[in-house]
Formats: C-alpha cells, sequence, structure tokens
C-alpha cells in the first residue's frame, strides 16, 4: 500500500503544481487586463487634457486676432483723420469763394442726408410707400435704411468730432 501511497502523492504533487501554474496564469493575465485598462484610462484622459489645450489655445489665437484687429482699426481711424486734416490743409492759392464752398460742401451734405433720412423714414411709417412696398418687404427695407441712410448721417455728424467710424454695437472691427 506504500507504493499507492507514493503514486498518489506524486500525482497530487503533479495536480497541484498544474494548479497553481493555472492559477498564476489566470492571476497574471487578470493583472495584466488591468494594467491595459488603466493605461487606456489614462492615454484617454492624456487625449482628453491635450484637446482641451489645444481649445485654449485656439481661443487664445481668437482673442489676440480679435485685439490687432481693434489696433488696426484704431490706427486707420487716426491715420484717416489725419489724412483727412492734412488734405484739408494741402489747398492753398485759391479764390476765398471757393474755400468758402469748401468749408460750406461739409454741413451741407450732413444737412442735406439728414433730411432724406426724415423723409424716407416718415414715408416708411406712415405707409405712403405701400404702393411699391409689399408688407413683407417693409422689415427688410426698415433694416437697410438704418443700415445706410442714417448709418451716412450719423457718420457724417460724427464727422465733426474727428471720428471717422461710428458703427452700431456688434459691427465694430468687422
Amino acid at each position: 500500500m506504500g507504493f499507492l501511497t507514493e503514486i498518489f502523492g506524486i500525482g497530487a504533487s503533479v495536480a497541484s503544481g498544474g494548479l497553481f501554474g493555472l492559477l498564476g496564469s489566470i492571476v497574471g493575465a487578470g493583472s495584466k487586463y488591468l494594467q491595459e485598462k488603466q493605461r487606456q484610462a489614462w492615454q484617454r484622459q492624456k487625449w482628453a487634457y491635450e484637446t482641451e489645450l489645444l481649445k485654449l489655445q485656439m481661443e487664445a489665437r481668437a482673442l489676440e486676432t480679435e485685439q490687432e484687429l481693434a489696433i488696426v482699426s484704431q490706427r486707420g481711424a487716426w491715420d484717416g483723420l489725419t489724412y483727412s486734416v492734412d488734405a484739408e490743409m494741402s489747398v492753398r492759392n485759391v479764390h476765398t469763394w471757393v474755400n468758402d464752398l469748401r468749408a460750406l460742401f461739409r454741413p451741407c451734405l450732413t444737412l442735406c442726408l439728414w433730411v432724406i433720412a426724415s423723409i424716407l423714414f416718415f414715408a416708411v411709417v406712415s405707409g405712403r410707400l405701400v404702393d411699391w412696398i409689399s408688407a413683407a418687404e417693409l422689415t427688410g427695407l426698415v433694416r437697410y435704411m438704418v443700415y445706410t441712410v442714417f448709418f451716412s448721417a450719423s457718420t457724417a455728424t460724427v464727422w465733426w468730432f474727428g471720428d471717422r467710424a461710428l458703427m452700431p454695437p456688434g459691427f465694430k472691427n468687422r
């Protein structure tokens, strides 16, 4: 019977080695799976961070571009004022009535633009243009009037105060 016990002991030893090897393999595979899952989660976090960083860089560039446009716009306004004053001062050796006529041109233009703007506005509001303009076109016409005639009249008015660009809110730097 001792022989049988020995064979049974050797078989149990072989079986336990196989079981422990199988168990070690399963634990190793599970460990590798968890490591890969953590690595992928870290990679996703890294990509999300890089994406957020790229978005912030794009926003910063957009703000920088807007600031550069504002600077260029201001520089253009001042250059326009300088050229206008220089052009005004460059006219010499002409008759007095020519200078008088030139001096009255801007006030007359400003006054005429405000008269035209007023006539058009009251004609549209009172409905006298309904024969030529449908009710559906009325909204677009009023918007167009504001953007053109009133803008021109306002620009002619602010010309006197040294500014060349009276802009409605939201239209700056376009």
